[in-house]
C-alpha cells in the first residue's frame, strides 16, 4: 500500500515539476513561436532601415548599448530578473589584420576601434528594432538596434536569456520570461517608429555622404582614401592595391567596413570635425581642397 502511494505521489510531483523529469521544451518548437511572435527587421550596408520589422519596448532597466561607430559589441544577460550588462565583444585582431592583409594592403597602425565612444544604457520604455531573435545553445538570442539619436547615432547590442542544453525551458516559460523584459509595441506605434527612423537616416543617405566626397591622404602611412556620395569607397594602399569599402556617418564619426564572410567589419574610423576628418588627433589631408 505504501508503495502504491509512493507512485501516485511521485506522479504528481512530476506533473508539477516537469523540467526535473526531463520534460523540457524543444528548440524548433521554441524558434517557430519566436518567428512568429518578433517580426524582423533587416538593415542595408549602411545600417539604415531596410524592412522596418516589430519594435520592442523594454520592460527593465540597465540593457547596455554600443555605437555602431564601434568595434564593441556590448552583451547583456536576463537572470534572476535583472538585465546584467556590459562585457564588450568585438572581432579578434587577427581577423582585421589578415582581412586587410587579404587585399595586399600593408596594416595601418592607426587602425583602432573608437572604444573611446561612450556606451548608453537604455531604462525601462526605451525602444528597439530586433534584428534577430534566435534560439542556441546556451539560451535565446536577441540582436536589438535604436533608432539614432539626437546626433545621429545608432547603438545596438545581444541579450541573452540563458538556459542549460539539458534544461531547455517549455515555450510557454521562454516566452513568458521574455515578456518580463521586451513586449512588442502595437501596430500603430510602430509604424511612428518607422517613419521616424527612416526620416532620420534619410539626410545621411544624401547630404551627409555627400559632404565627405573626395580623396583624402594619410601623410604618415601613404594611405588614401576616397569616398563617393553614395556611401561607397575605396581604400587605395601607396603599393598601388586597391579595396573597396561601404563607409557611414554614424554622429560625430565616418565608419569604413569592408565585406568579410557575409558581414561588414570596421577597418578605419575617423573622427568628423567641421568638414575635416580626423584619425587619432591626425588630420586626413583633403587632396584639392574644398
Amino acid at each position: 500500500m505504501k508503495r502504491v502511494i509512493f507512485l501516485c505521489s511521485s506522479a504528481l510531483l512530476a506533473s508539477a515539476i516537469p523540467w526535473a523529469y526531463g520534460q523540457t521544451g524543444n528548440a524548433a518548437d521554441l524558434q517557430q513561436k519566436l518567428n512568429a511572435s518578433f517580426k524582423i527587421t533587416t538593415v542595408t550596408a549602411n545600417n539604415d532601415i531596410a524592412t522596418p520589422g516589430d519594435v520592442v519596448e523594454l520592460q527593465k532597466d540597465g540593457l547596455k548599448m554600443s555605437a555602431l561607430a564601434s568595434l564593441l559589441t556590448d552583451s547583456n544577460t536576463y537572470k534572476d530578473g535583472k538585465i546584467e550588462g556590459g562585457g564588450g565583444k568585438r572581432p579578434a585582431r587577427w581577423i582585421i589584420e589578415n582581412t586587410v592583409r587579404g587585399f595586399g594592403q600593408a596594416i595601418d597602425p592607426t587602425i583602432t576601434a573608437p572604444d573611446s565612444i561612450p556606451p548608453r544604457t537604455l531604462a525601462a520604455g526605451d525602444r528597439c528594432w530586433v534584428l534577430e531573435a534566435t534560439v542556441k545553445d546556451d539560451g535565446i538570442h536577441f540582436k536589438l538596434l535604436t533608432d539614432p539619436d539626437d546626433s545621429g547615432m545608432r547603438y545596438h547590442g545581444d541579450l541573452k536569456f540563458p538556459f542549460s542544453k539539458k534544461n531547455m525551458p517549455t515555450t510557454e516559460a521562454a516566452l513568458q520570461t521574455i515578456a518580463e523584459v521586451l513586449k512588442v509595441v502595437s501596430s500603430d506605434d510602430q509604424g511612428t517608429q518607422a517613419a521616424q527612423g527612416d526620416q532620420a537616416a534619410q539626410p545621411a543617405q544624401g547630404g551627409q555622404y555627400a559632404a565627405y566626397a573626395g580623396e583624402y591622404l594619410m601623410e604618415q602611412s601613404g594611405q588614401r582614401y576616397v569616398f563617393l556620395s553614395d556611401g561607397s569607397c575605396t581604400m587605395r594602399n601607396p603599393g598601388g592595391t586597391q579595396t573597396p569599402c561601404q563607409f557611414t556617418v554614424d554622429g560625430d564619426w565616418l565608419v569604413v567596413k569592408i565585406p568579410l564572410l557575409g558581414t561588414a567589419i570596421t577597418v578605419a574610423t575617423f573622427k568628423i570635425q567641421g568638414d575635416k576628418l580626423y584619425m587619432s588627433g591626425i588630420e586626413l589631408v583633403r587632396q584639392g581642397g574644398r
